[in-house]
């Protein structure tokens, strides 16, 4: 009797086994970290006036499976400015990171609203187009130092970049 219910058992959890929830893969996950540089010409004053703003951003990137990458990103914007330097805007923006070429597709679009913070601040979004579309976006920069700014043609920040599977 001992047996035949051991028998039972084990056939009837090998008949359940197909029907429990499957543990949930990981999302794939890539996370870039390098440089935010800023230039503004001409140089930031104490008073608002038009200037050129070019930001370029150099990323290494790590995904949780396959090689390391890099990419690229470069927005230019003539707008007015003045001291203190200018923090992320919360008005959206998009995004054209450029990838090196062994990865195709070789760009990624990123519709973003950024998010000031006094240490650091953040832009998030979405990926709708190129590589990694569908993907959520999250990127977070250190913040530019206080200290006067007047004369200043260029700032550079950390920066991480994370990509995220849907």
């Amino acid at each position: 009797m001992r047996r035949r219910f051991s028998v039972i058992a084990a056939v009837a959890g090998a008949l359940l086994l197909p029907a429990l929830p499957a543990q949930a893969a990981e999302a794939p996950i890539i996370v870039c970290s390098g440089v935010v540089t800023t230039t503004y010409d001409p140089p930031l004053g104490n008073t608002f006036r038009a200037t050129n703003r070019t930001t370029t951003e150099e990323l290494l990137c790590v995904p949780t499976s396959g090689m390391p990458f890099t990419g690229s990103r470069t927005s230019a914007v003539r707008g007015t400015f003045s001291c203190p330097i200018p923090a992320d805007s919360p008005t959206p923006e998009s995004y054209r990171y450029k990838w090196d070429n062994e990865h195709a597709p070789n760009s990624t679009v990123v519709k973003t609203v950024g998010y000031s913070g006094e240490r650091m601040s953040s832009r998030t979004g979405s990926v709708i187009g190129g590589r990694y579309k569908g993907y959520s976006y999250i990127q977070v920069t250190d913040a530019v130092a206080s200290s006067p700014c007047d004369g200043t043609t260029q700032t550079a920040r950390r920066s991480t970049v994370t990509f995220t599977a849907p």
